[in-house]
């Protein structure tokens, strides 16, 4: 073989053998986990306990992996006051019991959260927590709305510790739409009288269906009565 073939063939022999001990391409990123507690955003007390219930969530790079007690974090309610919360898994479920003489209305924050979650290698992954909250507040609604002889009536309601009550003083707005159309028209406003009693004179005529609506306060949540034909 001449001199200039075996250098070429040398040559070419070195670089496969260069190709064989080059290193391998990085690695894919690290698995990252991000968890949460999913809960519902908003919450009516309408009876004397309100049981809700918190279920652990995550990424896909939180399943499939070993986990070591799960994740804690903590809710913290309107006032600050905190309370420890665990999961042992992912899909797990914590509840948490509202009673309505104690439970304060505004925005509960589950916050620092904590998650331990190992790959195969016994590794802890890499993981990040994301905040969630849910709005507390009173529920509220009407009942025997009516609309005839010239009054539209019914009776507005607020959940206490007492049970539903009367929702007293509270100011009611009446709305109309024509028969056949979806666009309301606010006629105007009242109070509630003694009892959670509305009364509001207006002319009222089979032509038209009316309703009554309570505004949300930063305690009480609002509430549309049935629509009723006059």
């Amino acid at each position: 073989m001449p001199n200039s073939t075996r250098l070429v063939a040398g040559i070419a022999a070195l670089g496969a053998a260069g190709a064989l001990l080059l290193p391998a391409s990085p690695a894919a990123a690290a698995t990252h986990c991000t968890a949460w507690g999913a809960m519902p955003a908003h919450v009516a007390l309408h009876r004397d306990r309100t049981v809700v219930r918190l279920t652990l969530r995550g990424s896909s790079g939180c399943h499939n992996q070993r986990t070591d007690n799960g994740a804690t974090a903590t809710m913290v309610d309107p006032t600050g006051q905190r309370e420890d919360m665990r999961w042992r898994h992912f899909g797990g479920v914590q509840s948490m019991t509202m009673y309505v003489n104690l439970a304060h209305s505004g925005r509960y924050q589950l916050r620092n959260g904590n998650v331990q979650v190992y790959d195969r290698s016994y590794e802890r992954v890499p993981w990040s927590w994301t905040r969630t909250s849910m709005v507390v507040k009173r529920a509220a609604h009407f009942s025997n709305v009516a609309a005839s002889g010239g009054v539209v009536s019914g009776r507005a309601f607020v959940y206490t510790k007492y049970g539903w009550s009367g929702y007293r003083g509270k100011r009611v707005y009446v709305l109309r739409r024509a028969a056949g159309s979806s666009s309301w028209h606010t006629l105007g406003s009242t109070r509630a009288a003694a009892h959670g009693v509305v009364r509001y004179r207006t002319a009222t005529s089979s032509r038209y269906v009316y309703r009554m609506v309570l505004n949300a306060t930063p305690s009480v949540w609002n509430a549309r009565s049935a629509q009723v034909r006059g």
